[in-house]
């Protein structure tokens, strides 16, 4: 599964490539994802002009010019190609091409778990899809405090409380262990989160970040 990182450097490469572009012609081959691609998909996102391009967690936003937002989720397979002009040739699990001015978008997913549909932009702060998705490991209130306040309470062990994507989004695991975690002994793994003492958590956290281009 694409995590948080690939998902960053997939942000980068689209803003590089279609940023301010007016998306020409949209092709929709297969619309079943784990959500349906909505039926109208296409026609609400043909003619308008990419006006931003963000990433909420794991989520690509491609901000409209007619205030709709395009929500893209990779899922587990999924893989965004990008070429300067439409390919000749369809090639196997290619569901979904959006052709701009600038470059061409093929959405390949092999497994079909991704997410393909549009929102609103202005009511982008109350989509179901984001409900239950915590701080952006770039944020600046993410800070020692902030982890403090959210495990204050937690009775589970710190391994499961930071892959809590509630608490911090996109800690993830990394073999056996959650990469947000550390090379941390397991005993300290296993401790209650609601057991770290304030002086544990640093006033600026310094747990593995990405690089923010």
């Amino acid at each position: 599964m694409p995590e948080l990182p690939e998902v960053e450097t997939v942000k980068n490469a689209l803003l590089k490539a279609v940023d301010k572009a007016n998306i020409t012609k949209v092709s929709i081959y297969n619309n079943r994802f784990r959500k349906i691609i909505p039926d109208d998909f296409a026609r609400r996102i043909e003619g308008t002009q990419i006006a931003a391009i963000r990433r909420k967690a794991k989520y690509l936003l491609l901000e409209l010019d007619n205030g709709l937002s395009v929500i893209w989720h990779l899922g587990m397979s999924g893989k965004v190609k990008i070429s300067d002009f439409p390919p000749e040739k369809k090639e196997k699990h290619d569901h979904v091409m959006i052709e701009t001015d600038k470059a061409t978008l093929v959405f390949n997913d092999a497994r079909r778990f991704g997410m393909l549909t549009y929102a609103e932009t202005s009511g982008l702060g109350r989509c179901s899809l984001f409900a239950h998705i915590g701080t952006d490991p770039f944020d600046e209130r993410l800070d020692g405090l902030y982890l403090y306040n959210k495990l204050q309470k937690k009775k589970i062990p710190i391994k499961a409380a930071l892959l809590d994507q509630s608490i911090v989004n996109g800690a993830f695991r990394c073999g056996n262990r959650p990469d947000a975690a550390g090379r941390k002994p397991e005993s300290e793994r296993l401790r209650p989160a609601g057991a770290k003492r304030q002086e544990d958590s640093p006033s600026g956290h310094r747990g593995r970040r990405f690089k923010h281009s």
